[in-house]
């Protein structure tokens, strides 16, 4: 499957081999791993990119369901009873805050081989945004303005030192680098 993170231009993404009887819950932390997220902040899956309207469903986390939201807890959902055949999709949402939003893409069904471990990274392109980075609109600035090859890289830290005040350190800002090995590292203590 692809994970997109919404509203990132150039694109962000990460492809991911799953086992499919994998719980939702369980596919939460192959994500967080995968972007270097360390998760800090709630999250829910839906089979909706409104996460609202009567029709879809909502996969919730534990807090939301101790917080008697209407939903199916994450912990009872397998990723093969929402993503079936090449195509289906699932929408994402990390950080409520930040308002991480994901479009989880069914790319193929594969034979799962014996003894490759539950989730591998197989491919993605760009760093993961660091926690608490404000959000899209704030990782694409970061990102301009550490990039001393992007022509708009002062404007960028002008932007930043605007809403953050004129001290930021904009490097601590940036997030983690797409790297194949980290992930499927972590992903192997799983």
């Amino acid at each position: 499957m692809r994970v997109d993170l919404e509203g990132a231009d150039p694109p962000l993404w990460r492809r991911l081999e799953l086992a499919s009887d994998l719980f939702l819950d369980q596919v939460h932390d192959i994500i967080q791993a995968a972007f270097g997220w360390t998760d800090s902040h709630l999250h829910r899956f839906s089979s909706d990119p409104t996460r609202s309207g009567g029709q879809a469903e909502q996969y919730l986390c534990p807090f939301d369901v101790d917080e008697g939201d209407i939903g199916i807890p994450v912990g009872h959902v397998r990723l093969d009873e929402v993503l079936a055949e090449p195509g289906d999709r699932l929408f994402y949402v990390y950080d409520f805050g930040d308002d991480w939003r994901h479009v989880i893409v069914l790319e193929a069904v594969l034979l799962w081989e014996r003894g490759l471990g539950l989730a591998v990274c197989t491919g993605g392109c760009r760093r993961g945004p660091a926690e608490d980075c404000g959000g899209v609109h704030l990782y694409q600035l970061v990102e301009a303005a550490i990039d001393p090859g992007n022509a708009q890289a002062a404007d960028a830290a002008g932007e930043l030192s605007e809403i953050f005040g004129p001290n930021v350190d904009i490097a601590s800002k940036a997030g983690v680098d797409f790297s194949l090995e980290e992930i499927n590292g972590v992903l192997s203590l799983d």
